[in-house]
């Protein structure tokens, strides 16, 4: 879901960040809000560590290993935020370093800081009940949008009332604790890949700190320390090394086992071998399906967001085994990597240079500026180095990007900027309207979506989308001072304005009804899904019918669909509409309450067309071709079925699973030799995999060697517990019943 119109729009942010940001005030409003931002991420990410979790967490146990995941949903996306917000906490806090001897005034007792404690308080303490409120009605995540614009406005507002009446030394202690909070909030979180970024950061920060403050040693010295921590790292990452005795140390033992299978149940050793799996990607440039490999792929790679398919080519056997047979790789857990892959050595090289000249423009500022510029281009060095340094073992996400490329444009704006002393300054509005605005528009939005509820997947994707756009809207009027110049449409020139305001509208109205369409879709999927797991199937077919009609272009809402009428299909036998004959275009039509009343076969047919439309969407996802299998096989056609695994197994290699839905195949066909042949080939492939267990244990009890299947059955359901999601209770019941009667 990052392709190349998300990749776009983070360049936007780079030119308007680079070119609307040029007055100090805008800057410092910029970097306040990335720090107000971090506010509700840690208190949440404190609750989480204290055992405490608003929204009930459910999935994964390897992302549930790791509790502190704030708002992000993964503990390596919540590192690789902070390691980007930490250095401007760090630029605030040595910009006010010089303010303690100010600590005997009474600042406690000014109301600027009582204020600026509770806006903090409020906006935490809100956003922790909005969670908790959402999580028992689930339509009211639909206003979110307005409660974060809410945020920024409450900053605005803040800012602009308190100005530079805030006693300095209460700057500085808030600030040292917004800090510690963050380093505290990422030390919990427990990744390393943004424990390393935190500590190459900082040498980065105070190397450009002292290359200002013209302190030469103190330079070399920060670069003595960095060489000698980096030799300190490495030695710690080998066994029986010697600094052996440390790397059994608490807090310690994560950073010493980087690239041991131990650390983090493998998942050091898993990026290793996903590394290998891309570097025989690029190096062979095998052809994919029936796409183009070849030396062509090095240079221009093979798209964006096509990892998912093209690794399928790659994939190493020890990843399956290390991994349980898990994880479809779609990142290489490696930023450099992944760009090698989807944009080849153009796109690699273009980013490389970017980032080449965006340091020369912060040393460039460095250099040049004032002191305040000056260390917001030290943060935003720091940061980049950090995000650098992280991408070597994290993957990239948009709530990561989007700081990334904002920071990316701060030196462009800083070198753009004119002195301070030539800058025009607007008159401070009003804040309390549009606040209260502001404030009606948030409730009423909360209000109608508590009322909604979740039956109305368009009203609610209609809704999150307005949420959208009055935020943004409510934020650019509020920015806008009341005293600017207005734009008079009587002068010259003013038919072109109408021109560009009336193309403008235009623009908006059909971006915000695409977004419409396609969160509709997301909203009936979630619904679909929720009623497929209660057994409400006919209501399943309706949601899903409604994601498949609304997006076109999205595979996965067929193959949800396919497996809903596969799902009703098994319950039913007779048709209430014998004569009827399914044909291609009733898989999204067809209403939900006459599909409860056909049979079998039809039902069947109707998941075959939804589920031909899925691959003919995705041709070279295997698992497309394994869904058509697995309804074959349901309906009793195991030579169709047999085709459609086979077919998966071409697009990709090493494939257990593969194997083994073609034995249990072939063993429905009665052709027994041949099944366990092909289990017995799979379970040398993996014989960690419980799927391989499971049907050499079903070959092996059709054929008669029932002290064979019987271990065979216990070997399943003892390597169960690796996989996830867990498999269905009735293959679970499956193994039970052979190991008691074999």
């Amino acid at each position: 879901q990052e392709g190349l119109w998300t990749r776009s729009s983070y360049l936007v942010m780079l030119v308007v960040v680079g070119t609307r940001f040029t007055a100090m005030r805008d800057r410092r409003l910029l970097v306040s809000a990335l720090l107000f931002g971090s506010v509700p991420v840690l208190a949440y990410g404190l609750l989480q560590q204290a055992g405490y979790d608003p929204v009930p967490s459910g999935g994964d146990p390897n992302t549930l290993f790791w509790p502190v995941r704030s708002s992000f949903g993964q503990h390596i996306f919540l590192g690789s935020y902070l390691v980007l917000v930490i250095p401007f906490t760090l630029t605030r806090v040595v910009e006010r370093r010089a303010e303690w001897h100010a600590f005997r005034d009474p600042w406690w007792k000014a109301p600027e800081v009582a204020i600026s404690v509770f806006v903090y308080v409020a906006v935490s303490a809100s956003f922790i009940v909005f969670m908790v409120a959402g999580v028992r009605q689930t339509s009211l995540f639909v206003s979110l949008p307005a409660l974060l614009a809410a945020f920024v406005l409450a900053l605005i507002a803040w800012q602009r009332a308190v100005r530079d009446r805030m006693p300095p030394v209460a700057g500085l202690l808030g600030y040292s604790l917004l800090l510690l909070a963050q380093i505290a909030v990422l030390f919990f979180s427990g990744a390393r890949g943004a424990w390393i970024a935190f500590f190459a950061s900082l040498p980065v920060f105070g190397f450009l700190a002292a290359l200002r403050l013209r302190q030469p040693s103190l330079a070399r010295s920060i670069l003595a320390v960095t060489l000698v921590g980096g030799v300190i790292l490495v030695l710690l990452n080998i066994p029986g090394g010697p600094l052996q005795p440390l790397r059994t140390l608490h807090g310690i033992s994560r950073l010493a086992n980087i690239t041991e299978a131990g650390g983090a149940g493998g998942s050091a050793q898993g990026r290793l071998l996903i590394w290998q799996g891309v570097k025989d990607l690029i190096t062979k440039q095998p052809s994919i399906g029936s796409q183009t490999g070849g030396p062509l792929r090095l240079i221009v790679g093979y798209g964006p967001e096509t990892l998912h398919w093209a690794f399928q080519r790659v994939y190493p056997l020890k990843l399956r085994q290390v991994t349980s047979e898990i994880w479809a790789w779609d990142r290489a857990h490696n930023i450099f990597l992944d760009t090698l892959v989807d944009v080849g050595v153009l796109g690699l090289m273009s980013f490389v240079l970017l980032v080449g000249v965006f340091f020369r423009d912060a040393v460039a500022a460095i250099a040049r500026r004032a002191d305040e510029d000056a260390w917001l281009s030290i943060a935003a060095a720091a940061a980049v180095a950090a995000h650098m340094v992280d991408g070597i073992f994290g993957l990239d996400m948009p709530a990561t990007l989007l700081l990334f490329w904002i920071v990316l444009g701060v030196p462009v704006a800083i070198l753009r900027a004119q002195p301070e002393h030539d800058a025009v300054e607007t008159a401070v509005p009003n804040t309390v309207e549009p606040l209260a605005v502001a404030g009606v528009v948030l409730f009423a939005l909360i209000g109608i979506s508590l009322a909604v509820g979740t039956d109305h997947p368009a009203l609610l994707a209609t809704l999150w989308v307005l949420s959208i756009l009055l935020g943004v809207a409510g934020i650019a009027f509020f920015q806008t001072s009341m005293e600017v110049r207005r734009v008079s449409l009587s002068v010259p020139g003013s038919a072109r304005l109408r021109i560009i305001i009336t193309l403008a509208g235009v623009i908006l109205a059909l971006g915000a009804a695409a977004q419409v369409r396609f969160e509709t879709a997301a909203f009936s999927e979630r619904d679909g899904l929720t009623a497929l797991a209660t057994g409400q199937f006919p209501q399943a077919v309706a949601y899903l019918e409604e994601a498949a009609r609304t997006n076109t272009e999205e595979p996965q809402y067929r193959t949800d669909l396919g497996g809903a009428f596969l799902s009703l299909g098994a319950n039913h036998l007779d048709s209430g509409e014998p004569a009827y004959q399914p044909v291609s275009s009733d898989a999204e039509t067809i209403d939900s309450a006459r599909a409860a009343n056909l049979g079998r076969d039809q039902l069947y047919s109707l998941a075959l067309y939804a589920l031909q439309s899925a691959h003919a969407l995705s041709p070279l996802d295997p698992d497309t071709l394994s869904n058509l299998g697995n309804l074959y096989l349901a309906w009793n056609r195991p030579q169709l079925a047999l085709g459609e695994y086979q077919q998966a197994e071409l697009l990709s290699v090493n494939n257990p699973r593969y194997l083994d839905q073609e034995a249990l195949t072939l063993l429905q066909e009665g052709k027994t030799r041949q099944a366990a042949d092909l289990a017995k080939q799979a379970l040398r492939l993996d014989t960690t995999f419980w799927f391989s267990y499971y049907a050499a244990s079903l070959v092996d009890q059709k054929r008669g060697a029932t002290q064979q299947a019987r271990q065979e059955a216990q070997a399943s359901l003892g390597w169960v517990h690796n996989y996830w999601p867990p498999p269905p209770d009735s293959q679970l019941q499956q193994m039970r019943a052979v190991l008691q009667a074999g």
